[in-house]
């Protein structure tokens, strides 16, 4: 499992390809981002889990903060 710290909303990906996609998106999108695990995007946080949802189609769950 893959962790992301999406701001104060950490979450798990189970599926590494759909976090590699998710990365991929979120740096299509956004420039702030910190190595693989957090994010700096503050009012853009909605955005990203309802981004996350639809590319995974898994969901995404909360979690405790986690480092990868």
């Amino acid at each position: 499992m893959t962790t992301i710290n999406q701001g104060l909303q950490p979450c798990i990906i189970e599926n590494k390809a759909i976090f590699r996609e998710a990365l991929q998106l979120i740096k299509k999108h956004y420039n702030q981002f910190i190595g693989y695990s957090v994010f700096s995007i503050n009012d853009q946080r909605n955005k990203i889990n309802a981004d996350l949802h639809i590319l995974s189609g898994f969901q995404v769950k909360p979690k405790e903060r986690t480092n990868l």
